[in-house]
């Protein structure tokens, strides 16, 4: 080997001839490399000879003594299973003329097995152009123990293990990546990333590597170094992959997520079902007050199609109702003649399901128009009449009994899942209940409505600056005959008598005492007798009578010109007034809602020779007047105080001025009037402008 200044310095470090004296920097540079364990080699490539020093020596297996060796000895100390992988890298740095890195496996001369590290640069001597490789050998074995005390220990866990180097070839596969790939350790040892069979490794790998390659501002971390995903496999399996950067290459760990996915998804399947039933179950509790509110056939309907169309998205809503003493009852929404005008042309009155449902007792549900059209080829008008293509046929059943039959329409085609079958089910037996308690209610109201127009007024006046509104509604004990009567005249003076009153008791007797009570009182007030004296004759005449009957009584005037009410109350409960704020410097104005708590004078009849007052109050633009009987607030086991706070809160809540008193009338009577009445009401509302 030639030995430049290079090489006698290097042989130098050794004690050998050639040490330059002056160069005292390198010598004490080669002893603190030498003093941790660091081997110096000098290989001339043409020669083949390698000068390597003490410590290159020892670890290279070639001896305890320095001096130059042959590139065959040194070769022959590699470790077999590691030999060519050695020269693979070498042959590509002299070709490359660069740097290489390996570490390999060195058997020494007594048998010994140790791991070394040699990192080698290639150059050509300036001196006598020569190809030369300088490089450096340190001892690995302690790091490879730890090394394969890891690999073992992580072959003994459940994820899947991989290590990548620089250039995405596996340079580790623990055990459960043999088992998982179904391939030999060594068949993947040595394999590139991108031929793995699991595409989560695969896909991946190159974006981990191009993220950790994006610039990070300063201060920043760099996040990008971990990346973690869940995915499919081709086959379907799903993976977590967890990947994070080393500084020669990525750790790449897997795990089977198969199971959770699969008791994730049966978990949200779960969780979706109660979650849908405790919607439909608050729906169904919905449903059931509105249908406990509502007092008509229609208002019923009106509920179902309501329900119906925000929780089911239904677009046509048909109800057919079998009558005793009549043709059915057909009930569409929205509502259609040419249905109507159809059904009652067709043998079978309704829909053409009819006489099955009825017959059987059994739902139908036909997802498209074409299963309902195979059955009834006749009702295709129907249906474009109805716009609809997929329909619920429900039966209504009343202790066993059908009593008609209820038609669900949606505008495209609709699959029926059993929740939704249970749930319309469930819907139809309440309003199949409703439906007959409102019938009958129908039937008590029309009974009453026939005896009202003998006792009651067939209409109200009709005025320029007063409107008047009064509803009257039956005891739900009885067909509702009792003795709450209310009026309104027209006075010759231009004022308006407004009478409320109730005759204790139920039956003819009070049907006969209220009428006697309110014939008098309008002649009275015809007469242009104040309040006071029209109570005072009426307890008068009241307490002439035999039978000991007895009534309460509200009287009261009202000028529409100036807004001025003057009232008697004669044991009655206190009329309430809805006004709004007067305006400024309106003298005798009402300035809120409140009661009209004077009584002048006891329940009529009670004392014959008792005399009455009466009060007066002046009404502003835009007020209200309520006048009512007990039975709209009185309530058995409740206080009368509540009962009046109520009426006055649910009056409140109402549109105020009350341009429309009878809903105003309506409005209360949902808010306040008892379901189940013991006594008959009447409300009387007068709102001025």
């Amino acid at each position: 080997m030639d030995e430049g200044p290079d090489t006698r310095t290097f042989q130098a470090g050794q004690g050998a001839v050639g040490w330059d004296p002056a160069d005292l920097d390198a010598a004490r540079l080669h002893r603190a490399v030498s003093g941790v364990g660091i081997g110096l080699w000098d290989w001339d490539v043409g020669s083949g000879r390698v000068l390597a020093d003490c410590a290159a020596a020892r670890l290279l297996g070639l001896g305890k003594d320095a001096g130059p060796v042959s590139i065959d000895d040194v070769l022959a100390r590699v470790h077999p299973d590691e030999r060519a992988t050695f020269l693979r890298a070498r042959d590509v740095a002299l070709r490359a003329r660069s740097t290489f890195l390996e570490e390999y496996r060195v058997i020494h001369p007594d048998g010994a097995v140790t791991w070394v590290q040699t990192r080698a640069g290639v150059l050509v001597d300036a001196a006598d152009d020569t190809l030369r490789v300088i490089g450096f050998t340190t001892d690995r074995t302690s790091a490879r123990t730890v090394r394969e005390r890891v690999a073992r220990a992580l072959d003994h866990v459940s994820d899947i293990v991989l290590v990548l180097d620089e250039d995405d070839t596996i340079v580790y596969a623990n055990i459960e990546a043999v088992r998982q790939f179904g391939m030999a350790r060594q068949d993947i040892v040595g394999r590139a990333a991108a031929d793995l069979p699991l595409s989560p490794v695969r896909d991946h790998v190159a974006e981990l590597r191009r993220r950790r390659a994006d610039p990070v501002a300063p201060g920043e971390s760099n996040s990008a170094t971990v990346l973690e995903v869940e995915e499919t496999d081709a086959a379907g399996v799903w993976w977590a992959v967890r990947m994070f950067t080393i500084p020669d290459g990525l750790v790449v760990t897997m795990r089977n997520a198969d199971a959770r996915h699969r008791a994730d998804a049966e978990r949200a399947e779960l969780i979706g079902s109660l979650s849908s039933a405790l919607r439909r179950s608050r729906q169904l509790l919905d449903v059931t007050v509105e249908l406990g509110q509502a007092l008509t056939v229609d208002e019923l309907c009106d509920v179902a199609t309501r329900t119906s169309t925000s929780n089911l998205g239904v677009h046509f809503t048909g109800v057919v109702l079998l009558e005793d003493d009549g043709p059915p009852r057909v009930i569409t929404r929205p509502h259609s003649d040419f249905l109507t005008r159809a059904w009652a042309r067709m043998p079978d009155f309704g829909p053409a399901v009819t006489a099955q449902l009825l017959h059987t007792g059994q739902p139908r549900f036909d997802e498209s128009r074409a299963g309902y059209l195979r059955d009834f080829p006749d009702r295709a008008p129907n249906l474009d009449a109805m716009s609809i293509d997929a329909m619920a046929s429900l039966p209504l059943i009343v202790s066993g009994r059908p009593i008609g039959v209820m038609l669900l329409g949606w505008p495209t085609p609709r699959v029926f899942d059993e929740d939704e079958r249970r749930f319309l089910l469930t819907l139809v037996g309440p309003f199949a209940q409703a439906i007959e308690r409102a019938r009958l209610y129908e039937r008590q109201m029309s009974t009453v409505e026939t005896l009202q127009r003998a006792v009651l007024p067939r209409t109200l006046p009709d005025l320029d600056h007063v409107r008047l509104a009064a509803r009257y509604l039956p005891a739900a004990r009885d067909i509702g005959i009792g003795g709450d009567w209310y009026d309104a005249t027209v006075l010759s003076d231009g004022t308006v008598s407004l009478v409320v009153g109730d005759v204790g008791g139920h039956g003819l007797l009070a049907v006969s005492t209220m009428a006697e009570l309110r014939h008098a009182a309008r002649a009275y007030a015809l007469q242009l007798q104040p309040p006071a004296d029209i109570t005072t004759q009426l307890s008068a005449n009241l307490g002439e009578r035999t039978d000991e009957a007895l009534a309460t009584a509200v009287v009261a005037h009202l000028d529409p010109e100036t807004g001025w009410l003057t009232w008697s109350c004669a044991g009655h409960p206190p009329p309430l007034l809805l006004a709004a704020e007067p305006e400024a410097g309106e003298a005798g104005g009402v300035g809120a809602t409140r009661y009209l708590e004077d009584v002048h004078g006891p329940i009529l009849g009670v004392d014959t020779s008792a005399t009455y007052g009466q009060s007066s109050v002046q009404l502003p633009p835009g007020a209200g007047l309520l006048l009512y009987s007990d039975g709209l607030v009185e309530r058995r086991g409740r206080s009368l105080t509540d009962q009046l706070a109520a009426l006055a809160a649910a009056a409140a809540a109402a549109l105020r001025p009350p341009e429309d008193p009878g809903a105003l009338c309506d409005h209360i009577l949902r808010a306040v009037a008892p379901r189940e009445r013991e006594d008959d009401l009447c409300l009387l509302v007068v709102a001025t402008s």
